[in-house]
Formats: structure tokens, sequence, C-alpha cells
């Protein structure tokens, strides 16, 4: 049952000053050193190759080349950087003895062992191989993510020790990243899987509103209201589902 995947109390849904005192404290460690990527690679004590981040980034490069084209720019850089990062997420962050994609902690040179939502942002990636897609499919419909979840996709793994279904990111679902898989689905001609990230969405909006973040099991809105990130994306699912038809 829901209950069973988190505390029956917690004092805190977002970051406590503490947490934001770490994240300051990281934050000023890179300005100290200029921003200069070798530190950033080699030294900072925070460092994670995570599989989301790199796929928002290999699909802005396609998006780039896409750009350059119409504007009669050089798509080629553009095209290459997206090769580059493909080959990299596969050899890096792809783990085939659990079928999914998992961060890397560059400190110790180790996939990190929860799995979360960053672990299907690789669907944004047109090249990805269909083995592949396939598994995350059958990760993403699993009891471990929308198959137990009433309002999918929660951001970790509902059967990991780290799962709170109130902490921010570490059990949530949130708009944002629905909107990336779905996209991501759409990519891979997947009409399952998005149409339910789509439905989902769509409930939680129509239940709680525009809120920050929500529980994914009972859709109960969490963190600010009237949230802009979360109002823009749905109007843009909604703007994809009504093209067609218009069509």
């Amino acid at each position: 049952p829901p209950t069973a995947y988190a505390p029956a109390q917690r004092p805190h849904t977002l970051p406590t000053g503490e947490d934001y005192d770490r994240y300051v404290w990281l934050a000023a460690l890179m300005r100290e050193a200029g921003y200069r990527p070798g530190y950033l690679r080699d030294e900072h004590p925070f460092a994670v190759e995570d599989p989301l981040v790199n796929a928002i980034y290999l699909a802005s490069a396609h998006a780039l080349a896409e750009i350059a084209e119409i504007v009669g720019a050089d798509p080629v850089p553009h095209r290459d950087c997206a090769e580059r990062v493909h080959h990299t997420i596969l050899d890096r962050l792809w783990d085939p003895e659990t079928g999914c994609f998992r961060a890397r902690d560059l400190r110790d040179d180790r996939q990190l062992p929860v799995v979360t939502v960053g672990a299907f942002g690789p669907l944004l990636d047109p090249e990805l191989p269909a083995a592949i897609v396939r598994n995350l499919v059958d990760l993403l419909l699993s009891a471990r993510f929308a198959g137990a979840a009433g309002y999918p996709v929660p951001t970790c793994d509902i059967q990991a020790p780290a799962f709170d279904r109130g902490g921010y990111w570490r059990g949530p679902t949130w708009i944002s990243t629905n909107w990336l898989v779905w996209y991501g689905a759409l990519g891979h001609d997947l009409p399952v899987v998005a149409d339910l990230l789509y439905g989902s969405t769509m409930r939680l909006v129509r239940q709680s509103g525009f809120r920050e973040f929500f529980d994914p099991f009972d859709g109960t809105g969490r963190g600010s209201h009237d949230y802009a990130w979360s109002a823009a994306l749905v109007l843009d699912l909604l703007a994809a589902r009504r093209a067609p038809q218009a069509a």
C-alpha cells in the first residue's frame, strides 16, 4: 500500500535551511575555482554524470542542428556533438546487468545504486538502440515506477530505500519530468507510454492545480501554487494533442 513507502508524518517536503547551506557551499567552491572545467571534473567534492542532464544536452544539440539548417548555418558541429554524447551515455551510464541508465559518481568512478526518473531521460536520444528502449519501457511500466504509482512518474524507484513520496526529488511526480519522458516516448513511437504520461499529467492538474510537484500515489499537490513551469508544459501537451486533430 502507498502508506508503506514513507513515514506517516514528515516535517519537511522542501529542502531545509541546512540543505540549502550545503548547496551554497558547493556553489561557493565552484566560484572560488573560477568555474574551471578541470576543477569541476577532477576536484570538486560533488561531481556526478547524470543520464537526464546529458540526454537534455544531446537533445539540445539536435535542436541546434535543426535551427542551423533553417538559418543556413552549418549543422555538422551540433550533430557531431550529439553523436559524442550518444556514445558516452551508452559507454558510461548504461548498466547492462540491471537494464537501465544510472548516474555515475566521478569521485569514485562508480554508478550510483538508486534508479531515478533520470534513467528514462535517454529516450530523448533518437538513436537509442531499440533493445534499450524496450528495457526502459519495461522498467517504466513496472511496479518500481508507473505500475505502482496512481499518478506517474515518481522521481525515484518506489522500491528503493531512499524513496520518499513527499521528499521533493526523492519520490514525488513532477510535470517537468513527465513532459521530458513524454517527449522522448513520442520520438520512439511509443503511444502507450505517451498516452499514460499525458493522462497522468492532466489528472494531476485537474485534481490539484498547477502545483510544483505531486504525491505519486494520491495526486496531492505539494510545494508552490500556480507554478508557471507546470502550466507552460501543460499548454505544450495540450497543443501537441490538438495539432493532429487540426491537421
